[in-house]
């Protein structure tokens, strides 16, 4: 249980150093890591799966909403760390770096790219039954495939950070994982 911003920081610093973490995420420049861009990852990540309700504004701030609410008690959506773990277990074993990047002619290409993280987050994290079975180069294919759609392309270029352009992305990328 996260009580107090001690506690809290203690969590989000815990979770970015995660080898699995850090190595879904190693496409972070390491001036963005200084910055602490890797604990505002593990922070989006809890935002996605259990606040998305609360979008308004800009991302900044709903995910300065988030953090506040994590640290008087409001929501309780960072007490268990599971599925976060699980989910980076699956995310480097199947994907290794090129889950969260920018996709040419089936390649990740490029640094991580937080629409992208929060779609495949909010796609399969507490969904991996979508994907169960799957090869890793089956899964790859699929995900660098709608990444390269214009679809997904018009929801996640400039002005992507509306609530309505993230659900769509996580709709796009769950549709690619639905099995027919």
């Amino acid at each position: 249980m996260i009580s107090g911003g001690a506690e809290f920081y203690t969590t989000l610093q815990r979770l970015a150093s995660l080898e699995t973490f850090k190595l879904a995420t190693s496409r972070i420049p390491e001036a963005e890591i200084e910055q602490r861009a890797n604990e505002e990852l593990v922070l989006r990540y809890f935002a996605v799966r259990s606040y998305g309700d609360n979008f308004k504004g800009s991302v900044r701030d709903w995910l300065d909403h988030f953090m506040e609410d994590v640290l008087f008690g409001r929501t309780k959506a960072m007490h268990d760390t599971k599925e976060f773990e699980e989910f980076f277990v699956f995310i480097s074993e199947n994907f290794g770096d090129a889950a969260f990047s920018r996709s040419r002619d089936g390649e990740a290409f490029g640094r991580l790219a937080p629409a992208y993280f929060e779609s495949v987050v909010g796609a399969l994290a507490g969904n991996l039954d979508l994907v169960s079975g799957e090869s890793s180069e089956d899964l790859k294919t699929r995900l660098s495939a709608i990444f390269e759609t214009s679809a997904f392309k018009a929801v996640s270029g400039p002005g992507a950070n509306s609530k309505g352009k993230m659900e769509d992305r996580i709709n796009l990328v769950r549709k690619a994982f639905t099995k027919a």
